[in-house]
């Protein structure tokens, strides 16, 4: 039986390059998009000199035409995704290293919050995710390293308020492994809220093992909570 079908042509309609940063003093890299409510493009990610990485924000309209660019005095690292944007209710909250900031469309720092418990000295302790409830609380998640404990990497859940302010903040570690003991890795990737209930994600260290062997197995892992952070299952 013949058929007859037809295909749109998308072409490309502009390419366009930015400096990002600015500065021929200092390196960066994008590593994030974010489409926005008034119909411009939010680009995020960092700049770098000798003293470390901070974040960079450009935005851009429709067609790609530079809106404004500017730097924060916000700690980042160069590595994409612990950097996370999303606009709420008209404003930008980001989530870089272990900060969280706050700002408008036209890119004015609100306020900044840094979660000093990730700021251990491990390099793998870091805010990795964040949701934000109908109230406008924000639920940050992430892991949090210390090699010194017998738990080498826990989970972590800190609420903030709507203007950073600290609400709650707990840590997690889990015995859901082969032989029902500790594990030593446990890491909080991403997170959701449903029916006002966190869906946390994220892997684990199954086996069960410890810290001497290098036989350890690493599995999905979902943990629900309700917005006190009191767990309602792991799987």
């Amino acid at each position: 039986t013949p058929f007859t079908f037809q295909t749109k042509k998308y072409y490309l309609t502009f390419v366009k390059y930015y400096n990002f940063p600015v500065s021929d003093q200092t390196y960066g890299a994008a590593v994030n998009i974010l489409k926005l409510s008034d119909g411009n493009y939010l680009i995020g990610g960092y700049e770098g000199t000798f003293g470390g990485y901070s974040v960079y924000l450009t935005k851009i309209d429709y067609n790609g035409n530079l809106i404004w660019r500017k730097g924060y005095d916000i700690p980042c690292e160069s590595s994409p995704p612990t950097f996370k944007m999303k606009e709420i209710n008209g404003e930008i909250i980001l989530t870089a290293s272990y900060y969280v900031a706050k700002l408008n469309l036209d890119g004015v720092l609100r306020w900044k919050k840094r979660i000093t418990t990730y700021d251990n000295g491990y390099g793998d302790s870091t805010i990795n995710s964040f949701t934000v409830d109908a109230e406008d609380n924000i639920y940050v998640v992430g892991t949090l390293a210390d090699i010194t404990n017998e738990t080498h990497e826990k989970g972590m859940i800190t609420k903030l308020d709507k203007d950073g302010a600290y609400i709650w903040e707990k840590q997690y570690g889990s015995t859901f492994t082969e032989t029902g003991s500790k594990s030593m890795y446990l890491r909080f990737i991403d997170v959701d809220l449903q029916d006002n209930q966190l869906l946390v994600y994220g892997d684990l260290d199954v086996s069960g093992l410890n810290s001497n062997s290098n036989m350890s197995r690493q599995a999905f892992y979902v943990r629900k909570t309700d917005t006190d952070g009191f767990t309602i299952f792991e799987k």
